[in-house]
């Protein structure tokens, strides 16, 4: 995995503690923790299809609008997108109960800003009991929340 450098870094790790102060707190994060993404067609394609597996045809409706958005704030094409794949140990994705997240930062360097996306879908059926069955046999129909932010 190629390093982040240090300026981007702190600037990914500031994101993600002003997002989810005072509940977690991301300053041990390493470059390891972060990938930069060189394709967006491949960071697209991963968020389509989780909200399509997710909420389905109201994303269809959603989809182009919500690209539309992102592009307007931050031009993709001049941004550097990088991903944040946590340790499961102690951040908000690893929650009992989350069956999947995503975590894209959108960084356009000339604009001096970030975009940050972020999503989490949890079960409808979930406790806080060790239940391993808990995501056995899951549609879409038992999806509670579908959570997401952009900064």
């Amino acid at each position: 995995a190629k390093t982040i450098p240090r300026k981007p870094l702190i600037y990914l790790i500031s994101t993600l503690n002003a997002t989810f102060q005072p509940d977690y707190e991301f300053s041990s994060c390493t470059s390891q923790d972060f990938s930069r993404e060189t394709n967006f067609e491949l960071v697209k394609s991963e968020v389509d299809s989780r909200f399509l597996s997710s909420i389905g045809d109201y994303y269809r409706s959603l989809s182009s609008q919500l690209w539309s958005i992102i592009d307007d704030e931050i031009n993709i094409k001049a941004s550097e997108i990088f991903s944040y794949r946590p340790d499961g140990t102690s951040d908000p994705f690893s929650e009992s109960g989350i069956i999947w997240s995503l975590n894209f930062f959108f960084y356009n360097r000339k604009l001096r800003r970030i975009l940050f996306l972020t999503c989490r879908a949890d079960c409808k059926t979930s406790t806080n009991d060790d239940n391993d069955n808990e995501h056995e046999g899951l549609d879409q129909n038992n999806y509670l929340t579908f959570e997401g932010v952009m900064d």
